[in-house]
C-alpha cells in the first residue's frame, strides 16, 4: 500500500525524468590540422573537460613509438612528455582523469616495454607539475587490455571493466571483474559483472551509473549487442533488454553487434553515443554508423559522411561543447585522424506545468544558443500563461528539483535553490484567457548583470529556468510553468 510519502515520492521521480530530446544527427567530420598524432590504432583516451589526452596504441604489433603522452585543445595537437619520458608504451590501457585529484591515471595495457604480448600491470598518475609517477598499489588487478575504456566515477575513482586478462604465470581469461583506483590502491567492487572484453564503456553522470555495449564474451566472437547497467550505488550490473539492436552497414552482416565502437555520454542530450565498430561480417571492414542510448532504446542517429572506423578512442569534452575521437582503424588501415562530433545543441524539458484558476498550462522552451561567446540571442519563452498577469522567470545552478509548490497547488518547484530572479513583467493577452507570454533573454540578461547568480560562467554549466506569475485566485496566489534545462556552450 503506498502512503501520501510515498505517493509524493513516485511523482517527484517522474517529475524529474528530462524528456529524451529528438535525435540529433550530425557527422563525424575528419579534422584538417596541420600536426596529427602518429598513425595507429587502440589508444588511450581522456578528458579533463578541457582538452582531450591520448596515450599509447598500436601498428600491428608495434607498441614502441607510442609512448607519447598528446593533448588537443580543439584546434592543434601539443605533444606534453616526449617518448621515453612516460610510464612506456602500451595499446588498450586504461585511461581516465581523476577529477577529484586532478590526475591522468593509467593502467596495464599491450605490449608493454615495445614487446607484443607482454600485459603491463604498473599504475601511473601524470599531472603538468609532476610529470610522470609510478604508483605502487598494495593490490593490483591482473594485467590486461581491451577493457573498452576507462572513466571516472565521482566518489568511488577511476574504474574500468572486464578486458582480456592473464594473471603471472597463469593462463588468460576474460573478465567480469569491475575494478575502481582510489588514488591509492585499486578495489575489487565487484567479479558478479558480465564476462566481456573489447566493447565500449561510459559513464553517465545524470544518473550516477556506467553503460557496457557490445565486445564479445569469448576470443574469437561473435560481436555482441547486449548493453548492461552498473548501479554505482548497489554495486549491480544487470542487462538492459533493449528492443533496437545496434549493428553494422557493412553488407553481408549476419546478426546485430560491435566490437570495440568509439564511445562517450553526452552531457546535454544525456545519451550514450557510439560509433563504428567491427559487426558480424565476413570481412574486417567497420562500420561507419552512430547509435544513442537513452536508457531504454538505441536509435540510429548515422549521417552518411561519416567515415568507418574501428578501434578508436572518444571522450565529450565540456570546455568544447563537442566530442572528439582520435586514430583508429579506418577500411583495414590505422589512421591518425581526428574526429569531430558536433551534435547541434538541445535544451531539455522537464518537470510538470501547474495548471492555472482559468485552466491555463504554461509551456516553455528556448530558441538560440546558450553561447558565452555572444551577449544575446539565447531566449527563454513561456507560453500559455494567463492573460494580463505579472510574471517572471528565474533561474539556478544546483540542478533540478520537484517540490509541491503548496499544499493543493497542481505546481511544483522545480529549480534547485538559489535562484535567481530576471526581469518582472506582463504577460500580455486577454484576461481570463490563455494567450499571454513571458519571455526573457538569458544572455542579454547576464550580460547586463555582471553580479548576476553564477558570474562568470563557464562552458558546460548546467542551468535551470522556470517561469513564476501571478494568478490570485490559486493557492499562494501564484503558480508556476515546466522547467527548461541547457548547457552552456563556447
Amino acid at each position: 500500500m503506498l502512503t501520501r510519502t510515498h505517493t509524493f515520492a513516485l511523482a517527484a521521480f517522474s517529475l524529474l525524468s528530462l524528456q529524451p530530446a529528438t535525435a540529433q544527427v550530425a557527422p563525424w567530420n575528419q579534422l584538417s590540422l596541420a600536426l596529427n598524432p602518429a598513425t595507429r590504432e587502440r589508444p588511450a583516451t581522456a578528458t579533463d573537460g578541457n582538452v582531450l589526452y591520448l596515450y599509447g596504441g598500436q601498428n600491428n604489433t608495434t607498441t614502441s613509438t607510442f609512448a607519447s603522452l598528446m593533448a588537443f585543445d580543439g584546434v592543434s595537437w601539443t605533444t606534453l612528455t616526449p617518448t621515453g619520458a612516460s610510464c612506456g608504451p602500451r595499446a588498450s590501457a586504461v585511461m581516465a582523469w581523476d577529477d577529484a585529484r586532478d590526475k591522468l591515471v593509467v593502467f596495464s595495457g599491450q605490449g608493454a616495454g615495445g614487446v607484443w604480448g607482454t600485459l603491463d600491470t604498473t599504475t601511473w598518475e601524470w599531472d603538468a607539475s609532476s610529470g610522470w609517477v609510478q604508483r605502487f598499489p598494495a593490490t593490483s588487478p591482473d594485467g590486461r587490455w581491451l577493457v573498452g575504456g576507462g572513466v571516472y566515477v565521482p566518489g568511488v575513482g577511476v574504474a574500468f571493466h572486464g578486458g582480456a586478462a592473464t594473471p603471472s604465470g597463469g593462463a588468460s581469461y576474460i573478465s567480469n571483474e569491475t575494478w575502481a583506483w582510489n588514488g591509492t590502491n585499486w578495489n575489487l567492487l565487484t567479479n558478479a559483472g558480465p564476462t566481456i572484453q573489447n566493447g565500449a564503456l561510459v559513464y553517465r553522470s545524470a544518473t550516477n551509473d556506467l553503460v557496457y555495449f557490445g565486445g564479445t564474451s569469448t576470443s574469437s566472437g561473435p560481436a555482441l549487442a547486449t548493453t548492461y547497467r552498473y548501479d554505482v550505488a548497489a554495486n549491480t550490473w544487470t542487462q538492459v533488454v533493449t528492443a533496437t539492436l545496434p549493428t553494422s552497414d557493412v553488407v553481408g552482416a549476419t546478426g546485430p553487434g560491435l566490437m570495440s565502437p568509439s564511445a562517450y555520454y553526452h552531457p546535454i542530450t544525456r545519451k550514450v553515443v557510439i560509433h563504428g565498430g567491427q559487426g558480424n561480417h565476413p570481412n574486417t571492414t567497420s562500420s561507419k554508423l552512430t547509435w544513442e542510448f537513452d536508457g531504454v532504446d538505441w536509435t540510429d542517429v548515422s549521417h552518411p559522411s561519416s567515415p568507418n572506423i574501428r578501434n578508436s578512442s572518444a571522450q565529450w569534452v565540456a570546455a568544447l561543447g563537442k566530442a572528439f575521437s582520435a586514430t583508429g582503424n579506418s577500411s583495414n588501415a590505422p589512421r591518425n585522424w581526428t574526429l569531430q562530433h558536433d551534435v547541434p545543441v538541445v535544451s531539455v524539458i522537464y518537470c510538470t506545468a501547474g495548471t492555472s484558476t482559468n485552466g491555463c498550462v504554461p509551456s516553455i522552451g528556448a530558441t538560440g544558443s546558450p553561447s558565452l561567446a555572444a551577449s544575446s540571442g539565447f531566449v527563454i519563452a513561456v507560453a500559455n500563461v494567463e492573460g494580463q498577469k505579472q510574471g517572471l522567470i528565474f533561474y539556478g545552478l544546483s540542478g533540478p528539483t520537484a517540490l509541491p509548490w503548496a499544499a493543493g497547488s497542481t505546481s511544483f518547484f522545480c529549480v534547485k535553490s538559489p535562484t535567481q530572479r530576471m526581469g518582472a513583467q506582463l504577460s500580455g493577452g486577454t484576461t481570463g484567457a490563455c494567450d499571454g507570454n513571458l519571455s526573457q533573454d538569458w544572455l542579454a540578461f547576464v550580460a547586463a548583470n555582471p553580479g548576476a547568480l553564477g558570474a562568470p560562467y563557464s562552458v558546460g554549466q548546467v542551468v535551470d529556468a522556470q517561469a513564476w506569475y501571478r494568478d490570485p485566485p490559486a493557492v499562494k496566489t501564484t503558480n508556476l510553468s515546466n522547467a527548461l534545462e541547457f548547457t552552456l556552450v563556447p
